[in-house]
């Protein structure tokens, strides 16, 4: 796991625009603050319609799009979910991060299966949303042909490879193509339909729940303490 300090943080964010749609007024003024700390421009919403014509304006304006969006859930006109689903159909790479007054699960599923790559529940702690900025800018900043997931182990694209301090980890078919997968995702959930979809899709073998656990529980021995995550009932995620 990378250092999250102040300084590295500021790094990621220098040169990145936001969009913050957020229908609480006081929650809205005081969260923008704070991004204004690390974002050289916050564009900021009180309901999901105008945040979706916002994200369309801003695309027209500079013929990009925001580096981030930070969305509440619930909101008049446009709940989060919505305006999530619409900025995906014009550019599904986008990076979101959904916030929420409570703990509703029952979106959670729905959420992860769209793209959506962080949560977070208010009221949050500077350091709670600072934490959930650096994972998603931090590997969006990697270079494309590796990914290193600590100092010492590195995941090499272009010849897919697994090193630890250069030496090549071996790595049976599903293996390589399971931690494709999470490396991938990033900060995403990794769903078990997606895995038996993507992992499974190419041979006769039987995709169970059991034989993915098996194939998590060696994979995970193979990389050296980096923390792959059970989201249970969901999936998984690999929190490097």
């Amino acid at each position: 796991m990378k250092n999250i300090n102040i300084k590295n943080i500021f790094n990621l964010t220098k040169n990145l625009n936001v969009l913050y749609v957020e229908d609480d007024v006081a929650f809205n003024t005081q969260t923008k603050e704070v991004l204004e700390d690390f974002f050289p421009l916050v564009d900021t919403s009180f309901n999901g319609e105008d945040g979706l014509k916002l994200y369309k304006k801003y695309y027209k304006n500079n013929n990009k799009y925001y580096d981030l969006v930070i969305s509440d859930l619930n909101m008049p006109k446009m709940d989060g979910i919505t305006l999530t689903k619409n900025i995906y159909d014009i550019n599904e790479n986008q990076a979101v991060i959904i916030v929420s007054a409570y703990n509703e699960s029952e979106y959670l599923v729905e959420l992860i299966n769209i793209g959506v790559e962080r949560f977070l529940q208010k009221p949050f702690k500077q350091e709670q949303l600072l934490e959930v900025l650096f994972h998603i800018l931090d590997k969006k900043s990697e270079n494309t042909n590796r990914t290193e997931l600590t100092t010492d182990l590195i995941w090499d694209w272009e010849n897919e490879v697994l090193t630890f301090q250069d030496e090549i980890i071996k790595l049976t078919k599903k293996e390589l193509e399971l931690l494709k997968l999470l490396i991938k995702n990033g900060s995403k959930i990794s769903t078990t339909a997606e895995i038996f979809n993507k992992v499974w899709s190419d041979d006769n073998s039987i995709a169970t729940t059991d034989s993915l656990k098996m194939h998590i529980s060696r994979l995970r021995k193979k990389l050296n303490g980096i923390d792959l995550e059970v989201i249970y009932n969901i999936g998984y995620r690999l929190n490097f």
